[in-house]
């Protein structure tokens, strides 16, 4: 009798070949982080280290796939498809073990595969999809522990480290599903061994957090944004981003509405069958308060959208939850179903581009073959996507506004404008001037 291919590795190969053709479509990085990684790599390739200090795992990442790949470019995006299509194996597994049933894991991981959340991710926002791996892997030992026990899913711990070793909304997310999952199962169960196996896998991920905060602060700074975060939150002003600048802020505001409401219906699911003892309520009602809380209306807008990102979270575990309920539900999760789908092929257009227009980038280009920047100077931009190609094409290093101390740190100033912009109020030569862009020396 012939083997099967095992579902997981079908859904992992499905993962691939859709993240695939979507990286494809331009040749270049996605989005405003793009080239940040690029940099960064290139800096790991000269050094051993990174040029900006950040949370270390994402760079020497995508740097070892770029040696295998054979450049730069190449190594961020078929590092970013390797990542989408491992996230399948760990989320696949882990529905299996909630549910005990293979169509359900299988809805689920295809939910995660397609949200548009995730896809949006695998655009620039790079060490939090890598992260998010490590998070999902973390999540499947952790339920394991507090189901079996056995001390060999603490794991999920270790997993924990390296997701905060790799970003702070991913290691967040991480903790928070720990925790939730914790209390979810003891208030199912009405007994504390749950909350006991819990503080056990979360204090060690914690405690590494903290310590590097101490001793390696620059490396683990990130996590202070949860500080920024609550601070924010607290101050007031919240409200879901939305603007009438075109479909992009629009679609991200119903990529934000669709996880509240189905966080909303996983919730009031679970809560209705804990008397029911079914085996996944407790990881439906862990998953659903965490989308509730990535989604809630309180959040300010310049953080609502960045944490909705996590949504394809809650997405997979509460609408195969809901698929096998009665008619309303299951309508329901139809409806929502449609609804990703569709905001999944809206965002294809507008996320599968880099920051910076061919123009530009044929600019940037001529520059450096011309070599107009020499070495020991510095090229002032204003805008933050252009600069970080204007960094990594050029060579060089950007600052984004003219401060006068810049004259004394390098040896000549540039400044780099679009057409139609106003140059800097100081005496300049121009240097070039081509399709897009205009070039201009400062004297001091």
């Amino acid at each position: 009798m012939e083997r099967q291919i095992p579902r997981s590795l079908l859904l992992a190969g499905i993962a691939f070949a859709f993240e695939g053709l979507f990286q494809l479509i331009n040749p270049l990085v996605y989005g405003i982080d793009g080239p940040y990684y690029l940099i960064q790599l290139r800096h790991i390739s000269r050094t051993g280290t990174l040029k900006y200090a950040d949370p270390p795992v994402a760079f020497y990442y995508f740097y070892a796939v770029s040696v295998l790949a054979g450049s730069f470019e190449s190594g961020v995006k078929l590092g970013t498809v390797l990542v989408v299509a491992a996230m399948s194996i760990p989320a696949y597994y882990l529905l299996k073990t909630v549910f005990d049933d293979e169509n359900s894991a299988t809805l689920g991981t295809l939910v995660l595969i397609f949200s548009p959340h995730l896809l949006r991710l695998s655009c620039d926002f790079l060490k939090n999809l890598l992260g998010s791996l490590f998070a999902l892997i973390s999540v499947y030992f952790f339920v394991r522990y507090v189901e079996y026990g056995r001390f060999r899913d603490l794991l999920c711990s270790v997993f924990a480290v390296a997701t905060c070793l790799t970003h702070c909304l991913a290691f967040a997310v991480n903790v928070a599903l720990m925790v939730f999952y914790g209390l979810a199962k003891a208030f199912w169960e009405k007994r504390f061994g749950p909350l006991k196996r819990a503080a056990v896998a979360v204090i060690p991920p914690i405690s590494v957090a903290l310590g590097g905060l101490v001793l390696l602060h620059s490396y683990f700074s990130d996590l202070l944004k949860g500080k920024a975060f609550v601070e924010s939150v607290l101050s007031g002003g919240g409200g879901v981003p939305i603007s009438p600048r075109g479909p992009p802020f629009e679609l991200l505001f119903l990529m934000v509405v669709s996880v509240f409401i189905a966080s909303l219906a996983g919730f009031a699911l679970a809560v209705m069958k804990r008397g029911r003892r079914e085996n996944w309520g407790p990881a439906l009602l862990s998953f659903s308060v965490l989308g509730a809380c990535l989604t809630a209306p309180i959040i300010p807008p310049q953080w609502a959208w960045r944490l909705a990102l996590m949504g394809f979270l809650p997405l997979c575990v509460v609408l195969p939850a809901m698929i096998r309920q009665e008619f309303a539900l299951k309508a329901l999760a139809v409806f929502l179903l449609a609804l990703l789908l569709a905001q999944t092929a809206l965002g294809l257009p507008f996320w599968a581009r880099p920051s910076i227009r061919e123009p530009e980038h044929q600019d940037l280009e001529t520059m450096s073959r011309r070599g107009l920047v020499g070495a020991g100077c510095v090229v002032v931009c204003r805008d933050k996507a252009l600069g970080y190609w204007t960094e990594y094409i050029l060579d060089r290093d950007v600052a984004h506004k003219l401060d006068p101390q810049l004259f004394s740190e390098y040896e000549g100033i540039f400044f780099l404008l679009r057409r139609g912009e106003p140059p800097p109020p100081r005496p300049f030569v121009v240097v070039y001037e081509g399709k897009a862009l205009i070039l201009l020396e400062i004297s001091q």
